[in-house]
């Protein structure tokens, strides 16, 4: 089964953004991030299932889904949207440093809420 690693056997990291309140444009741009993107509690429960048939992508956002749930529950209630992101390790931490720059500069309306390894 599939799991949470230690940092040098990682091969993707995985990060669940919360956001709000944020022009199209940011979104825009935010959206171009995510591999799944949540808007509601029903959205969660119908993804949150990871068949036998499903495989690669489908099945890491089913698991992703799983790790993050009690938070993006949580966050939906207080009126954000999620984004799920991952990042190859072969990428580096580009990526990652440009969502903790947006995450800084715009406060609470975009959050960083956890980051895990795969």
């Amino acid at each position: 089964m599939l799991g949470k690693k230690e940092s040098q056997d990682a091969k993707y990291k995985v990060l669940l953004v919360a956001y709000k309140d944020l022009t199209e444009e940011m979104e825009n741009e935010l959206h171009y991030y995510f591999i799944s993107n949540i808007r509601s509690k029903e959205e969660i429960e119908e993804n949150y299932g990871m068949d036998k048939s499903s495989s690669g992508l489908s099945f890491r956002t089913g698991l992703y889904h799983k790790w993050f749930k009690e938070t993006i529950l949580q966050k939906i209630e207080e009126g954000y949207s999620l984004g799920i992101v991952e990042i190859s390790k072969s990428y580096g931490d580009s990526e990652e440093m440009k969502l903790k720059e947006l995450d800084e500069k715009f406060g609470d309306s975009i959050l960083i809420l956890e980051t895990q390894e795969l």
